[in-house]
């Protein structure tokens, strides 16, 4: 019978071997290895892990990565440790879940996930929240019908927009599949933004707005500028292919984030 490594927070066997788990990239490295349970049918049993030792886990690995689980709804509160069957994120019943944003990609990951399990980015110090939950089945916007339970094929992701550097490279591309994201220290682009202390945690929204991509300042510190003029707090701005945004202070501004707007020609 083989050993395997059986995931405290998602169950997910991996091998012996595994220093992050395969689905949900939390950390496995001190997890002990199990001999795989064969049922009478010969049928392999899974291994569960109760939902109490569950949730202790789960506050315990926040602990160890120096984070705070955070305050949630009250009824969301119960919902640290339930595991989501489609998303694989703990979520409630009243459309919130746990989640860590990969500042690298913003997929979202569990809320104690270590790496991202999409781009393979070390994610142990950024903070998890309580994101409204992304619809399982509906039809959005542009008519594309979500429907996972049922296992239809969802549609590949529509490129809207990416962000590049002042070399030119690219920072971040943005789909249709996420239509607003927090750009930040401590959210997307948190790594690119951690040495620019002019740029607040929380300190823009992008959201996208049909073909485009538009910008609102979400209060910040030192404001947002486009194209070096400033932008209204709370009020968005659509935003152009060649536009330089700057997030606290003047294009290239030491301190500041900044990155230019390209769209698909």
């Amino acid at each position: 019978m083989a050993k395997v490594k059986i995931c405290p927070h998602c169950h997910t066997e991996n091998p012996t071997s595994a220093a992050e788990c395969s689905e949900c990239g939390c950390d496995i490295m001190d997890v002990k290895s199990t001999v795989r349970q064969e049922s009478v049918t010969g049928d392999t049993e899974s291994h569960r892990i109760p939902e109490a030792e569950n949730e202790k886990f789960q506050a315990s690995e926040a602990q160890a990565d120096g984070n705070e689980v955070p305050e949630a709804p009250a009824s969301s509160a119960a919902a640290i440790g339930n595991t989501s069957s489609d998303n694989g994120s703990a979520a409630s019943d009243d459309g919130m879940e746990y989640v860590k944003i990969c500042p690298k990609c913003g997929h979202r990951n569990r809320g104690v996930a270590r790496i991202c399990v999409h781009c393979k980015e070390a994610i142990k110090t950024v903070k998890p929240e309580f994101l409204p939950k992304e619809a399982l089945t509906n039809t959005v916007s542009d008519g594309r019908t979500q429907n996972r339970e049922a296992g239809a094929q969802l549609n590949t992701p529509r490129h809207v927009a990416r962000l590049k550097d002042a070399e030119d490279r690219t920072i971040l591309e943005i789909t249709d599949d996420t239509p607003t994201l927090v750009i930040g220290r401590e959210h997307t682009l948190s790594g690119y933004l951690r040495n620019c202390h002019y740029t607040s945690r929380r300190h823009a929204e992008i959201t996208v707005v049909g073909s485009r991509i538009a910008i609102r300042d979400l209060d910040s510190s030192n404001g947002t500028m486009v194209n070096d003029g400033r932008i209204e707090a709370g009020r968005q701005r659509l935003l152009e292919s060649g536009d330089r945004v700057s997030l606290g202070g003047c294009w290239n501004t030491d301190g500041a984030g900044s990155f230019t707007v390209e769209y698909d020609r």
